[in-house]
């Protein structure tokens, strides 16, 4: 018996939220390049920093949400 009835399934929104993840994993990439002459070395040195930061949290969450994702299919294929 599912308990769930929508016409999503569970799955779908980690499909979304993997997808933003990844958007703005791509953005945060992008950034490290713009904007250099404005910008000290101090202050570029800690974004990039901040960024490599945001990089492996976000890596780590896509891969929490993978694993999630695979629990659920395992779960709803057992019922």
């Amino acid at each position: 018996m599912k308990y769930i009835q929508h016409s999503e399934k569970p799955h779908d929104k980690l499909d979304k939220i993997y997808g933003l993840l990844n958007k703005v994993f791509k953005e945060n990439n992008k950034e490290t390049s713009f904007g250099l002459g404005a910008h000290s070395e101090k202050y570029l040195k800690d974004q990039q920093e901040q960024i490599d930061q945001q990089g492996m949290i976000i890596k780590e969450l896509k891969k929490q949400i993978r694993e999630l994702k695979k629990q659920q299919e395992e779960f709803f294929n057992s019922k």
